[in-house]
């Protein structure tokens, strides 16, 4: 799958600070690929370095594959599930700006799973993420901030440690690969 035909058919992406080269090079990817512990799928590293901080033309809706969150609490804990419907893609992450993907990483790190790379935002708050995991290596995923979890106080309220499962409390599949995220991209008929 061609991502260039993709992000044309959406209306394409322009650079979020044209004066300024945001598009990381090959030492920067081996800075990122240090402090997250794991390769970079092939395809994200050819776009991100390619198109550095970018911006969609169109406000492009994202959608989860299940409005669940990837993990469920039991019921017998009194731990709400969450639920997630769509957002848009605002700004994709590169390097030396606020959108610097090492900045990202080192502040997000401890608060989202091990091997998961921030790669994109959606002006709320939100991450779009690429797990780096072998089980789930380069699917995408979206971080809801708003439902972050905290393992104190998941030990306050259930008297037990948070097993690391439950930190997929705020995560949503939305790509089973970067090249399907860009399928699954869509034109947001509101703007």
């Amino acid at each position: 799958m061609n991502i260039d035909k993709t992000i044309e058919k959406l209306g394409g992406i322009v650079p979020l600070y044209p004066k300024k080269q945001t598009c990381p090079n090959e030492d920067y990817w081996a800075k990122v690929e240090k402090l997250v512990g794991e390769q970079i799928p092939i395809v994200y590293k050819n776009f991100a370095t390619k198109y550095g901080v970018s911006t969609p033309n169109n406000l492009l809706k994202i959608e989860p594959f299940s409005e669940e969150a990837e993990y469920q609490h039991p019921e017998d804990i009194d731990i709400p599930n969450y639920t997630f419907e769509e957002t848009s893609l605002s700004v994709f992450f590169g390097k030396g700006t606020d959108y610097d993907l090492v900045k990202t990483l080192k502040e997000f790190k401890k608060r989202m799973p091990a091997k998961f790379l921030p790669i994109a935002d959606d002006g709320m708050g939100n991450l779009i993420v690429l797990c780096l995991d072998s089980t789930n290596f380069g699917k995408v995923y979206f971080w809801d901030a708003n439902v972050e979890w905290d393992e104190e106080d998941y030990l306050e309220e259930t008297g037990k440690m948070m097993p690391e499962e439950a930190k997929f409390q705020n995560l949503w599949l939305i790509g089973l690969s970067f090249e399907n995220f860009w399928e699954r991209l869509s034109i947001d008929e509101w703007e």
